[in-house]
């Protein structure tokens, strides 16, 4: 006869079955307090190496007009809004990846006040969107979230206007998304700006990890405060972030990825947060702010208020704020060929301006450079500020001094330091009244004879300098024709 369980055998395997019950709950809750807590201390340290990149560039990564973005557009337009690069057309909003909201963080790794490794503004060869963990990672990933979840800088990606905050990090699942639209879905009232495809930011969240995150640094409210949730499902759904009460709860009886959110910067009080060292220099030196030498350029040392240009070479320019002739990278200007930097407030775009040439391709002008180095302009005006004519009376003369440019609104030449304008031509100080400088050595002082004792060959110097941006070389007989012309012997071809 099979003998069963006894009433006390029973009650203990139930006891060990509750325990196990219990801890198995204990550790789950666990893991889920380090995954919020974790959360919170990245966002906090994200916060920081804002805040100290603020302190150092005077403004945000990605909007800093010091920093070229990494393809070579730009830079941000300082206005304090991280937005796309449909700027122009939609102020304030960054819904898809380009512009500043590309350039965000690999422009706060590229300070060096983040150490992750170099975030990509370019959208990988598979066409979507990569993280931390994923080759050529676009953003930090959030351990919080599902496989492929990130987070993301903009001022307003379209559905925020409704809840009354901007400049956010935005965190979802972006692994499926192309770039184009990082907008949120079934915002509650419909946002302004609603997803225009599939593409949208994709639920990565559990409630009750949000939930324990908005509690922790806000209000705990889902659709208030400083922390917004959204979800795929409309509010209501028993798939949904949100709950169909009024106002709306967080669905925490959902245990599986239905929230994304939207935390508006900085995500923790930075009260008790000691601010970056103040530089001190000696002799009472009032410490210089770095105007622009970021790392594309070099080391700012603010007591010399200059910078090394120790990158590519140059030499700092403080009124352009960049190294004016030192040679950039994938510049293509050939082995020893001069590259130009200083691109001019006027040429519409960095893609516009020729580094090799020392020009502006004007837009729309069929590759004609109808650019102007004197008035620095694709717009030459008809008349003066004053509505008298323009005078280009003096022009030939002036653009004969390579670095010079004529003004036609005062008739005088911006002659290259330290000549002055005659009225007729750049003169050298001291020289009793002859012109003795030089456009193609760029000095008042000319060489008597080549290296070796060689004779200097001046022949072909008359047809040189008709060339804007040429320059003779009296000892290789030869122009430096400006690029695309070469020199045939007589002239720029």
């Amino acid at each position: 006869m099979r003998r069963g369980f006894t009433l006390v055998e029973l009650a203990i395997v139930i006891v060990v079955i509750g325990l196990v019950a219990g801890a198995i709950l204990v550790a789950r809750s666990m893991l889920d307090t380090v995954r919020v807590q974790s959360t919170i201390r990245q966002t906090a340290q994200f916060d920081v190496a804002i805040t100290d990149f603020k302190t150092k560039y005077q403004y945000m990564p990605g909007d800093a007009p010091s920093f070229q973005f990494q393809d070579g557009s730009g830079p941000g337009n300082g206005n304090g809004m991280i937005e796309d690069a449909n700027a122009a057309a939609t102020p304030g909003i960054g819904r898809a990846w380009s512009g500043e909201v590309a350039n965000f963080w690999a422009q706060l790794n590229q300070s060096g006040l983040k150490s992750e490794a170099p975030y990509s503004a370019s959208i990988p060869p598979g066409g979507r969107l990569s993280v931390d963990g994923m080759a050529n990672p676009n953003m930090p990933s959030v351990k919080m979230g599902v496989e492929g979840t990130g987070i993301f800088f903009t001022n307003d990606n379209g559905a925020l206007s409704n809840y009354n905050i901007s400049n956010v990090y935005i965190i979802g699942k972006v692994s499926d998304n192309d770039g184009s639209d990082l907008s949120f879905p079934n915002t509650i009232p419909p946002a302004p700006l609603a997803p225009v495809g599939a593409m949208f930011i994709k639920d990565a969240l559990t409630a009750s990890d949000l939930a324990a995150l908005d509690t922790k640094l806000d209000d705990g409210k889902p659709q208030s405060g400083n922390i917004i949730a959204f979800s795929e499902a409309l509010p209501g759904a028993s798939a949904s972030c949100l709950t169909g009460a009024t106002p709306a709860a967080y669905n925490i009886s959902h245990g599986g990825a239905a929230c994304s959110a939207a935390i508006k910067y900085p995500s923790v009080d930075m009260s008790d947060v000691p601010a970056a060292a103040a530089p001190t220099c000696n002799g009472g030196v009032t410490p210089t702010p770095d105007p622009g030498c970021n790392p594309t350029y070099g080391t700012w040392d603010q007591c010399a208020a200059t910078c090394d240009c120790s990158v590519n070479g140059g030499t700092w320019n403080p009124v352009n704020k960049n190294c004016g002739g030192g040679a950039l990278p994938n510049c293509g200007c050939g082995p020893g060929a001069a590259c130009y930097d200083d691109v001019p407030t006027n040429c519409s775009g960095w893609d516009n301006w020729d580094h090799c040439g020392n020009t502006c391709h004007c837009p729309g002008d069929g590759g004609v450079d109808v650019w102007n180095p004197d008035m620095q302009t694709c717009d030459i005006p008809d008349t003066c500020p004053d509505n008298s004519p323009l005078d280009w009376s003096g022009a030939t003369n002036c653009n004969a001094f390579v670095g010079g440019g004529w003004n036609p609104c005062t008739s005088t030449c911006n002659c290259p330091s330290p000549t002055n304008w005659t009225g007729s031509t750049c003169q050298c100080p001291g020289d009793g009244g002859a012109d003795v400088w030089n456009p193609d050595t760029q000095t008042c002082d000319i060489p008597t004879t080549c290296p070796g004792g060689l004779p200097l060959d001046w022949s072909g110097q008359a047809n040189c300098n008709a060339i804007v941006s040429g320059g003779w070389n009296p000892c290789a007989s030869t122009c430096n024709c400006p690029s695309p012309t070469n020199w045939n012997g007589s002239t720029c071809n």
